[in-house]
């Protein structure tokens, strides 16, 4: 007898054992047992991970160090999609250019997933996609929203995203807007494009080119070529 090794993402249910009468060749009735086929194998997807699924922890908050002078702290803006639920008007028209801690942003606004914290896991979701073939879509935007509720309502990460995710959550932001649920002037964090073979974004490239299509202006952020703002009329 041997043995067969199911991955635990496979479901494997073998048949008990069947009774049988046999009769031998001196004309005894004898009961035996006989093993039927294997069962057909069932793949099972694993479920998608959730927040709950991460082992969140707490950033302290900041002490009276500036961010603007400690480059080690709080990066500037990098990573992705939208979640919000109606936004404040205290941030309507309001955005200094320079204040991009989304760090901070975050702390204030009560989350606890932090800039390195989201990358890493973004980038874990990403590599077991690559590897194993997995559709992790579902996984991404869950991964994103969290991160987004938490920021402010004029703000929305993009970079991070695949090309088609980030051009399905800035759809739905442009309906946000145009139900008055977000500003409409927002900055997108779209990244750099340090990973891009052409050393541009191709999201960034992308927002820029559907500019006309969704009814918005856009331009470059000063001082930060990871970011760009469009602002609808």
């Amino acid at each position: 007898m041997h043995s067969v090794a199911v991955p635990s993402s496979f479901i494997y249910t073998p048949s008990m054992p069947q009774p049988v009468f046999v009769v031998d060749q001196f004309g005894n009735h004898q009961l035996v047992y006989t093993v039927p086929p294997p069962q057909p194998v069932v793949f099972v997807p694993a479920p998608l991970p959730t927040h709950s699924d991460y082992h969140v922890q707490t950033t302290p908050l900041p002490d009276t160090v500036h961010p603007l002078l400690d480059p080690l702290r709080s990066p500037l803006c990098s990573h992705t999609a939208s979640s919000s639920a109606g936004f404040s008007h205290k941030h309507r028209g309001y955005r200094w250019e320079r204040d991009m801690d989304l760090d901070a942003m975050t702390r204030r606004n009560g989350g606890t997933i932090m800039h390195a914290e989201y990358v890493d896991k973004m980038n874990y979701l990403c590599k077991i996609n690559n590897q194993n073939g997995f559709e992790f879509d579902r996984a991404l935007l869950n991964l994103n929203a969290i991160r987004n509720r938490f920021l402010d309502e004029d703000i929305l990460e993009l970079h991070g995203l695949q090309r088609k995710l980030a051009t399905d959550v800035l759809k739905k932001t442009v309906c946000e807007v145009q139900k008055g649920l977000r500003p409409k002037k927002l900055y997108l964090c779209v990244g750099q494009g340090n990973n891009s073979p052409t050393g541009e974004s191709v999201i960034k490239r992308d927002v820029i080119d559907k500019a006309p299509l969704f009814g918005y202006s856009c331009r470059a952020m000063k001082g930060n070529r990871g970011v760009l703002v469009i602002e609808f009329p």
